[in-house]
This record gives structure tokens, sequence and C-alpha cells, in this order.
């Protein structure tokens, strides 16, 4: 359960920048996303700003954990093959992006050598958003 988790974290993988559609970046990668959007669509529905590039995105299967390696594995595992990435559109870019919020503990990263691996056997950018809400006066605070 989430509110008993002292730190959690989520990750997501990205294909932005095509210029084709999402289905082909589907087709291609054999895995239905959780979110696509086109470049022009609202950010979120009451947003005034629009997404920049295209995009496709697949979230995590894992429970939220505070485990890092095991969600990023879990997302990785999904994929048929990971060959299938060296298929994309020359234009397109790969994103891993890990979130981790700590609510009690100061927010970490651990990813061991086996997931490093696969992270860039995909070609993947690694973004790292930690969130460290254990704050005294309750404040969110990114690091």
């Amino acid at each position: 359960m989430e509110s008993e988790l002292r730190v959690r974290t989520r990750a997501k993988l990205m294909v932005l920048g095509f210029s084709g559609s999402a289905d082909g970046i589907t087709e291609i990668l054999g895995v239905t996303p959780t979110r696509t959007w086109r470049a022009g669509d609202l950010v979120t529905p009451r947003a005034k700003h629009t997404m920049k590039q295209n995009g496709w995105s697949l979230a995590s299967p894992a429970a939220e954990s505070s485990d890092s390696d095991q969600v990023v594995h879990e997302l990785l595992k999904l994929f048929p093959t990971l060959e299938v990435f060296g298929a994309l559109p020359q234009e397109a870019a790969v994103q891993l992006t890990i979130s981790v919020i700590g609510y009690e503990d100061r927010p970490g990263v651990f990813l061991s050598g086996d997931v490093v691996r696969l992270i860039a056997a995909v070609g993947a950018s690694l973004d790292i958003d930690p969130y460290d809400l254990t704050a005294d006066d309750g404040t969110e605070t990114q690091n």
C-alpha cells in the first residue's frame, strides 16, 4: 500500500520525436503503450501548454516499490526482445524515466550492472527524478 512505503519508485520508457504515428512504434516494439500523444496535444486535459513532439510511453507494471532495480527490470521484460529498439526510426529518442519519492527516507536509486546493461541495450537516455518529501515543514522539495 502506498502510504506504507517509505520510498516509492515508478518507471516509464518513452520513445520521443518520431515523425510517424504511435501505432508504428507499437508495431515495431510489439508492446501496447500506456499512453501516446502527438505534437500539439495538450499536456493534460486542463493544461494550456502542448506537447512539443510525438510520444509513446509505457509504464512499469511492477507494483509500486522502493526497489528501483526491480521496477526497471519488470518494465524492460515486457518487450519481446530488446533488439526491436534497433528498428525504431532514426530520429526517435528512447528515454527511461525513474521517479523516486521519499516519504520518510531520502529517495535514492540503485541499478544493478545487469539492469544498466539492459538500459544501454535499448539505447535509452536515463532521467532520474527524485522527490524528497521528508521536509519537516511538509513542503515538497525536488533534488
